[in-house]
């Protein structure tokens, strides 16, 4: 046993004022005599006066003695050595993912997680940092490189488990990250298994990180069912709604699908899950004027988060206007857009009359040539031949090869380019307002902005002038831009968001402000600078509200789900280290701290003491 702090033993001559306290203490009890013997009161009142008289047994003087004991103990904070799993610098990875919801651990897995990091950051030197990030669907640091034990265990115990997926591949980057600024870093993984990303076939090789990792592994059970697929279409007869349940446990169940249309129950049935497999149904014959649909699963499992779902089916088509001289790859292309009608337009006819959601400029320009001319819509301009109020074009590009993607942005999501050929370009200046999304060495390729109320793009080349059509890019491409352009935010029918995916808001020109109303009623600004959601953290049916004229009126709707099926699969997993960071991780010694258990032992003996005084001896 050790102290950390002896100088604080110092304190225990505390005790010599205590006892001489109790020596000098006056001890005169009222009493009646039968006659009045003065000089004997004299002499025994000098007698009690008498400063070094003989020091008699009390319990209170030994209970607050004891109390200066186990306080003293306590400031002097004592400490065993014990066998610790890491030293120095340790990067704590804590999983925070929806299935560490499940409740095969009382009470929950991730509660399990938080006891055992804390255990972990107990056994630690005074001289160890810790750096602690929750793996969510972004990744978030709770505690950077510190040393303060007490702030550590509050953002621990603060932290929540999500309803999203985790980003793995994230949260080792920060983890090598840290790794790389500081010597003696060792890794700790908190997790129920499945170190992999959303949509990857197998775990993250955690061999070729360059730091000791130890994985704390979670779980007992796997008896769980949950939605993984819900998708809604029209139909001949109607919307039909397409619905997958998997079973992680080892045996085949049985569970009940509940459809509501509108909150009201719709259909009921029966569903047999194999064992380790997945079953699905199509529901047909929807209510023509249904707006939304809620699936969920009947009777309790270990995760709840999976057992409902939501769907939103818009009833009312985005308009987008395509004016062009001709282009069966874009035509076709817009075709395909759920929800979007398309309407045509020759570059010589008048715009029509009709307002328009998104306007497309094929390889041409309006007639106007004012900002206000241009219809009150968001922009998208291909190939643009001449300068406008809104950009400056100087003439030609000959063969821009692409050289940096902005892949952050939600135009190029998912998109790559890695083998894109373009025969020639517009030269277009960067406006103030706009972002280079693609560039070239000659000039940018994709601008995007937000120009005075609306949403304003730039592709500065012909797609008949590169092969862009031709490749997987191009209809990933145009849907992007369809969820950037259109004021449903990209929201189309029977599409849905996954918790802690970010929304584009929609960007209309009358719109004063944004609210957004979250599934339990809350209702949260958003500025118009950046028309961007990003705390869709909770489960449900989101609404949009535009604010016009001390006016809120209903914008768009859209539903955020887990469906996740590498998070139903509660099935603990064994996640496999290198045996050379195992090796790193032995015969490691830390300090166990426990100036808790004085401290609070002093407290117990100190509300006794309080009783013994007002109710024993002290009378």
């Amino acid at each position: 046993m050790g102290f950390l702090t002896p100088l604080a033993l110092t304190l225990s001559a505390l005790a010599l004022p205590i006892i001489i306290f109790y020596m000098l203490k006056l001890r005169r009890q009222p009493a009646r005599v039968s006659s009045l013997l003065l000089w004997q009161q004299v002499i025994q009142d000098r007698q009690a006066n008498a400063p070094w008289q003989r020091l008699r047994r009390n319990l209170l003087l030994l209970l607050q003695l004891l109390i200066l004991a186990l306080l003293v103990l306590a400031l002097a904070r004592p400490y065993f050595i014990v066998e610790a799993r890491v030293q120095g610098n340790v990067v704590l990875l804590l999983d925070a993912s929806a299935s560490m919801q499940a409740t095969d651990v009382a009470p929950s897995r991730f509660a399990a997680a938080q006891a055992e990091a804390q255990a972990l950051i107990d056994r630690l030197g005074p001289d160890d940092a810790v750096t602690l990030i929750a793996v969510e669907h972004t990744p978030r640091v709770l505690a950077s490189t510190s040393t303060d034990r007490e702030a550590i265990r509050r953002s621990l115990s603060e932290a929540q488990a999500t309803n999203s997926p985790a980003d793995w591949e994230a949260a080792l980057t920060l983890a090598a990250a840290n790794a790389a600024a500081r010597p003696n870093t060792n890794l700790v993984i908190v997790s129920d298994g499945g170190l992999a990303q959303p949509g990857a076939d197998r775990a993250i090789d955690l061999s070729r990180l360059p730091v000791p990792v130890e994985v704390i592994s979670l779980g007992q059970g796997a008896n769980n069912q949950g939605l993984v697929s819900l998708a809604l279409r029209d139909g001949p007869d109607g919307p039909e709604v397409f619905l997958r349940v998997a079973n992680a446990a080892g045996e085949a169940r049985q569970r009940r699908v509940e459809f509501y249309v509108d909150d009201h129950l719709f259909d009921a049935r029966d569903l047999e899950l194999p064992p380790q497999a997945s079953a699905s149904l199509t529901l047909t014959g929807l209510p023509l004027g249904a707006r939304y649909l809620r699936a969920s699963l009947a009777g309790p499992d270990d995760l709840a988060a999976d057992d409902v779902a939501w769907l939103v089916r818009s009833s009312a088509p985005a308009r987008v206007l395509l004016v062009s001289p001709g282009n069966l790859f874009l035509e076709r292309a817009l075709a395909l857009l759920p929800n979007v009608t398309v309407e045509r337009a020759l570059p010589d006819q008048e715009l029509p009359a009709a307002r328009f959601e998104a306007v497309i400029f094929d390889r041409t320009l309006p007639a106007a040539d004012t900002v206000e001319a241009l219809p009150e819509a968001n922009l998208l301009f291909i190939a643009p031949p001449a300068s406008t109020p809104l950009f400056e074009v100087k003439g030609p590009l000959e063969r821009p090869r692409p050289t940096r993607l902005e892949r952050t942005h939600p135009l190029l999501e998912f998109v790559e380019l890695n083998t894109l050929n373009i025969a020639a370009a517009q030269a277009v200046v960067p406006p103030p307002w706009g972002q280079t999304l693609i560039d070239s060495r000659s000039g940018p390729l994709l601008i995007a902005g937000q120009p005075q109320g609306r949403r304003v793009a730039i592709l500065t080349f012909d797609l008949f002038q590169s092969d862009l059509p031709l490749q997987i890019d191009f209809p990933i491409l145009i849907v992007n831009l369809s969820r950037w352009l259109l004021p449903s935010g990209g929201l189309a029918q029977g599409q849905m968001l996954q918790a802690g995916q970010r929304v584009d808001l929609p960007v209309a020109a009358a719109a004063e402000a944004f609210q957004i109303r979250t599934p339990s009623g809350q209702s949260l600004a958003v500025s118009l600078n950046q028309p961007a959601f990003h705390q869709t953290g909770e489960l449900g049916l989101y609404q949009i509200l535009a604010q016009e004229s001390n006016q809120s009126s209903l914008l768009s709707e859209f539903a955020v789900n887990l469906l996740s099926e590498a998070e139903t699969n509660t099935r603990p997993q064994v996640v496999t280290v290198a045996p050379a960071a195992e090796a790193a991780s032995q015969s490691l010694t830390g300090r166990w701290e426990w100036w808790w258990l004085p401290a609070g032992l002093g407290l117990v003996v100190l509300l006794l003491e309080w009783w013994v005084y007002w109710r024993g001896e002290g009378r």
